[in-house]
This record gives structure tokens, C-alpha cells and sequence, in this order.
């Protein structure tokens, strides 16, 4: 799961990620970002579909398990529902091995209620061999059952306390992650876009950090030690 502010990165990193995702990777698109197709787009190439019965008569028409990146283009709500649905058909019908990803996840879920076909891709998905990929920016605004079942977190730089609190309680060192809770300034991966990974989003669940490494020190003239010349 990616957590952090709009305009963070998180989403630029996903992207990367699926390079390295297990296929067919089906995705759940609102804000139009995967694949984009513009030149520099990390995401990898895939087809677009604007609803969810066109990707379903693709499939459909293959007559083979899927392979490729699948993007569904949502609009509205009862189109999410349809492409929940699908992710459970495709998993209760023995697709082998998939990726799923939900950009702005908070559309999709609250607090307080979620689809019932996306609860049982969060609870039943392992079992189906269902990879899920939740991008959203706070803990606070999803149902508790995407983040429960969350093996690994990505978090880029929190604003709100609340926010802070909760990645600080699933942390084992709490006082590390108080340290970065609005910069996260220690800690850089993939150049400008830093965070503080839980676990090694490209091999989980290994969990690694990545220090931002120190400046190194101009050498004194005075002080740097002479070379001997070497015999030709």
C-alpha cells in the first residue's frame, strides 16, 4: 500500500513497481494516470478500456488466461462495483497469478463501508494468488480491512498527527518514524522521491531502509597525504 500527500510520488512509484509485478495486471483507473502513454511514463505499456463489460468481452474473446496490463477507465461507482466483481470472478475461476491495482483508493472505500466484492479480494486474494496494490493519500480514509491486510506500507511524508500516530503504532521503532513525521529529510529512494519503506516494495516482505547518504567531506590540501611517484 502507497500512502502520502497529493503530488508526493506515490503514485510515479507504483508505476515503477509493476514493471516487476506479476501479470495480468488489472487496474483501476479514476484520475486517468495508468498508463498515461506520454514519453518518460514509467508504468508499463498496456490496453485501456473505458468500462469494465469492454474489458470483459476482451477477455472473453481471448478464450485463454490473461497476460498483459489491463487499465479500466472509472467514472462512476457502479463501475468500480462491476470491476470488483470481475477481480473475484477471475480469482474464484482460477486465473493464475494477478496483479490488481486501486488508484485513490478512498474513492472506492471509507472508513466505515466497503464494496463487499473488494473485501473478499483483501481477505480471499492470497488464496487466489492475487497480488493488491492500494494507492491512497491517508491511512485514515480507507476501511480498516485495506489496511489490516497491508504486508507492506510505503509512506512519504505525513502532515496530519493522525496520520503519524498510525504509521508510528505499525512501526517497530516508533521514535524513528516520529523523527520523519512531516520530511521524512533521513531517508531517500529514487531520487527526489523520498519516503520511509516498511518493506522493500520490490521484494516484500523484506523490510529495508535506505539512509540518505552523508555529503562527502572536501580534502583538506594540508592535510591530504602525498603520493610517491610510481617507476616506469
Amino acid at each position: 500500500m502507497y500512502l502520502g500527500q497529493t503530488g508526493a510520488g506515490k503514485t510515479f512509484l507504483a508505476k515503477k513497481c509493476l514493471h516487476r509485478a506479476e501479470r495480468p495486471i488489472f487496474i483501476l483507473d479514476s484520475m486517468n494516470e495508468f498508463p498515461s502513454m506520454e514519453p518518460g511514463d514509467p508504468a508499463p505499456v498496456g490496453l485501456v478500456f473505458r468500462s469494465v463489460a469492454q474489458l470483459k468481452r476482451y477477455l472473453i474473446s481471448r478464450r485463454e488466461n490473461a497476460t498483459g496490463v489491463y487499465s479500466v477507465k472509472v467514472t462512476q461507482d457502479h463501475e468500480a462495483e462491476a470491476f470488483f466483481k470481475l477481480m473475484v470472478d477471475l480469482g474464484e475461476g482460477g486465473q493464475e497469478g494477478m496483479t490488481c491495482v486501486v488508484d485513490e483508493t478512498s474513492k472506492f472505500c471509507s472508513p466505515s463501508s466497503i464494496d463487499d466484492n473488494l473485501a473478499r479480494m483483501i481477505r480471499y486474494g492470497r488464496h487466489w494468488g492475487q497480488n493488491l496494490m492500494f494507492v491512497s493519500r491517508r491511512p485514515q480514509e480507507v476501511h480498516r480491512d485495506v489496511t489490516a491486510q497491508a504486508d507492506c506500507l510505503v509512506v512519504f511524508s505525513m502532515a496530519e498527527n493522525r496520520d503519524v500516530d498510525y504509521i508510528e503504532k505499525r512501526h517497530e521503532d516508533g521514535e524513528l518514524v516520529r523523527g520523519l513525521s512531516k520530511t521524512a529529510h533521513d531517508y531517500a529512494i529514487l531520487g527526489e522521491w523520498r519516503h520511509l519503506p516498511f518493506a522493500d516494495v520490490l521484494d516484500s516482505p523484506k523490510r529495508v531502509t535506505h539512509p540518505k547518504p552523508e555529503p562527502e567531506e572536501e580534502a583538506d590540501p594540508e592535510t591530504e597525504p602525498e603520493t610517491e611517484p610510481v617507476d616506469g
